[in-house]
């Protein structure tokens, strides 16, 4: 599929371009993090993208990493699985997610917005919920003041 950039409220999106370009299977990979807030208005920004990867999506991430594309794998600031990151924009794709999550039921269950999957904002909330970070509950927050309610992809798990 080619295009000549993604359009996210009518503009294009550099960072969107940037991850499309790294060619990732999309049957394997997902945006987590905040990106997914943003695309549906619960963001006013979108400043980096979180990634999930599996399969054929981590095997590319890892083809671009030794082609020097990205750059080197690392382990995952969170401690759990590894992380490899675009060399001149913030995207960060991740072979696991901090929290015990199923990345499977993740992805399988992304809404796919102009050809990028999207980590259901749902789960996004429920996981931002549990982290406990500020800026997560912030978002969670905003969220509830708008009375905006999306569905869950994946069944809760408790933290390891």
């Amino acid at each position: 599929m080619t295009r000549a950039h993604i359009l996210v409220r009518g503009m294009k999106d550099p960072l969107l371009d940037a991850l499309f370009g790294l060619a990732l299977d999309t049957r394997d990979h997902a945006v987590f993090g905040s990106a997914p807030l943003y695309m549906k208005g619960l963001k006013a920004s979108l400043r980096d993208l979180d990634v999930i990867a599996r399969g054929a999506a981590w095997a590319r991430a890892l083809e671009l990493s030794g082609r020097g594309l990205l750059l080197p794998v690392e382990a995952a600031p969170s401690g759990r699985g590894r992380v490899v990151r675009h060399p001149s924009a913030p995207i960060e794709v991740f072979d696991e997610w901090p929290t015990a999550v199923d990345l499977d039921e993740l992805i399988d269950g992304a809404e796919v917005i102009d050809g990028v999957p999207f980590v259901r904002v749902g789960d996004v909330l429920r996981e931002k919920a549990r982290s406990g970070r500020e800026k997560d509950r912030r978002d969670v927050e905003t969220a509830r003041q708008r009375s905006y309610s999306a569905p869950l992809t994946t069944r809760a798990t408790s933290p390891e």
